[in-house]
């Protein structure tokens, strides 16, 4: 449940944001590693190298019951884990290609922000309630902007579940808060929470695609990826992490607000 509040306030630029160039796609963490292409390359290296022992043994009329047997092992565990990678990778391009974003396929409208926001939130309810976070949102309500209202449900969907997945693990009482203000000409967005924060060495790496630090548990690196490309290619903004938040979590997004439709 999300808690509205009223009220006007200038944009906040004291405090440095750690921002970053486009991030690069050259050579993303997913094209090797412990990602499914990487462990993919691994098992059908090892499927390789088995059947090779097995070719050799069989040539040199050394084959035992236990050479076929380590073998029927062997490929059948190497053969699993090669299904169930190339399967997560077929997903991972699916995703990466929902973060592409061409502003010629979308449509600008007026829409006031607060209230758009808390209306996002309202539709992520269930989300959050099984995460049992807790969920403000404040801001000016008289601010309205001429902009991409599904770039901006996408980007505060891709942070909510981003905090969900990455930030809560050892906090009883999940809090995310969100603020929405302008000054100068410009919007900012700001989504808090009290997590566990991103560690220092991981900061400048977070809008990267395919770079997580939650692999393990189902992470794939897409989500500050996307929020990074609708910031920037269609919101014609910035995001980045506030780099004076010491506990949790602070992402401040920027864009030029437009109250109309440019001649």
């Amino acid at each position: 449940m999300s808690r509205a509040k009223s009220g006007t306030a200038k944009v906040a630029m004291a405090h440095p944001l750690e921002t970053r160039s486009k991030p690069s796609t050259s050579n993303p963490q997913g094209t090797s590693g412990n990602t499914p292409l990487g462990v993919a390359r691994v098992a059908s290296s090892l499927l390789d190298e088995q059947r090779s022992r097995l070719n050799s043994a069989f040539a040199a009329g050394t084959l035992s019951r236990g050479d076929l047997r380590r073998f029927l092992t062997g490929s059948t565990s190497a053969a699993t884990v090669l299904d169930d990678n190339l399967r997560r990778l077929a997903e991972l391009v699916d995703e990466f290609h929902h973060c592409s974003v061409d502003p010629r396929t979308e449509v600008r409208h007026t829409i006031s922000l607060l209230r758009f926001v808390q209306d996002v939130i309202a539709s992520l309810g269930p989300q959050l309630q099984q995460a049992h976070v807790e969920f403000t949102v404040q801001g000016d309500g008289t601010l309205e902007d001429l902009t991409y209202p599904f770039a901006i449900r996408r980007l505060l969907a891709a942070l909510a579940e981003n905090a969900v997945t990455h930030a809560f693990a050892d906090q009883p009482q999940p809090q995310i808060s969100v603020t929405v203000t302008a000054g100068d000409g410009i919007c900012e967005l700001t989504f808090a929470d009290n997590g566990c924060g991103i560690p220092l060495e991981s900061r400048d790496r977070v809008f990267e695609p395919f770079f997580t630090t939650s692999r393990i548990r189902g992470g794939t690196g897409l989500g500050l990826y996307l929020a990074y490309n609708l910031v920037h290619d269609l919101l014609g903004g910035a995001i980045g992490i506030d780099r004076a938040t010491l506990h949790g979590c602070r992402v401040v997004a920027r864009w030029p607000l437009h109250r109309t439709v440019n001649p």
